[in-house]
């Protein structure tokens, strides 16, 4: 009789999102096998990554294999990284205004901050192939219709187009066009993609979160921190809606790791493990309760 398979619905959530490998990890260690996986915005990368591997010990090799890459270094996404934590002297705060005007000026004049190139050459590092129908289990990734505001499941075609469309974060990144439509970030409208990540009736529906986490504590000095705090406000409670209608929800403690902190991995790593072990004894409650026959066969064994 074969063993009781999960369907995963891996979350956005930039370097948070690394936590989803260390899910995957103890999920195999724990023998549990992967029916499906839907994946938002870092959590379609990770999970493209494991639809093509079968293996969240190659997903680790190659996170680290890219964050010591020239092709990240060089990136925009890494000068964000090393940017945080700095002093500010009154160079740094007069350089920041110029940067600010000319973000704000490029803001109105193209339709990103940056070229998808070195994203897309980041991807191709991670993801070795580059249709669905090399995948070794069912991968949907979600992205966003920016022109009708709907979520669009992708999961035939252009692999990296998919992934990358999924995970363009607006603004920064321009949106791609699928079939003649602007389709961005999955985050905006579908940040943890449970409805389709539901597969058969006998798999055991797992999402795996990592909302912001809201500091009561943060100073809010400007528009532009009360309007990132609505938006921090937003998601967390989209994200509890959405990951609600899984069998078990598990939500790594991902504390103040930034969306451009892919240095961090190994702390992800870390939450990512702790939080799915806590969780086994409700997985296997789950299991149990979609398969009563689980429990005998465990018995006798």
């Amino acid at each position: 009789m074969p063993t009781p398979k999960i369907s995963l619905a891996l979350s956005y959530g930039g370097a948070k999102g690394l936590a989803h490998v260390g899910v995957l990890q103890v999920l195999q260690e724990q023998g549990y096998e992967i029916g499906r996986i839907a994946g938002t915005s870092a959590g379609a990368i990770v999970g493209a990554m494991f639809a093509e591997t079968v293996d969240a010990k190659v997903l680790e090799h190659r996170f680290r294999t890219l964050i010591a890459s020239d092709t990240f270094q060089g990136s925009a996404f890494s000068r964000f990284m090393h940017q945080r934590g700095r002093e500010s002297s009154f160079w740094d705060q007069i350089s920041c205004r110029i940067r600010d005007t000319m973000a704000l000026y490029l803001a109105q004049s193209r339709m990103s901050l940056l070229s998808a190139q070195r994203f897309i050459e980041c991807l191709e590092m991670l993801i070795h192939i580059r249709d669905f129908r090399e995948c070794h289990l069912p991968l949907v990734t979600v992205a966003t219709n920016i022109s009708t505001g709907q979520d669009m499941p992708l999961c035939a075609g252009s692999l990296i187009q998919a992934v990358l469309a999924s995970s363009s974060i607006p603004g920064f990144l321009p949106p791609v066009d699928i079939d003649g439509a602007l389709v961005s970030d999955g985050a905006i409208c579908c940040p943890v993609p449970v409805k389709y990540a539901h597969d058969l009736d006998e798999n055991v529906l797992v999402a795996v979160t990592v909302p912001p986490r809201i500091n009561p504590r943060e100073s809010i000095q400007n528009a532009l921190d009360i309007m990132i705090r609505a938006e921090e406000i937003n998601l967390t409670y989209l994200c509890r809606a959405q990951a609600a209608n899984a069998d078990v929800i598990i939500e790594p403690d991902t504390r103040d790791v930034g969306w451009n902190e892919m240095h961090r991995l190994d702390e992800m790593l870390d939450s990512g493990r702790q939080a799915a072990l806590e969780a086994l004894p409700r997985i296997e409650k789950a299991v149990e309760t979609r398969h009563p026959w689980w429990r005998r066969l465990k018995t006798w064994q």
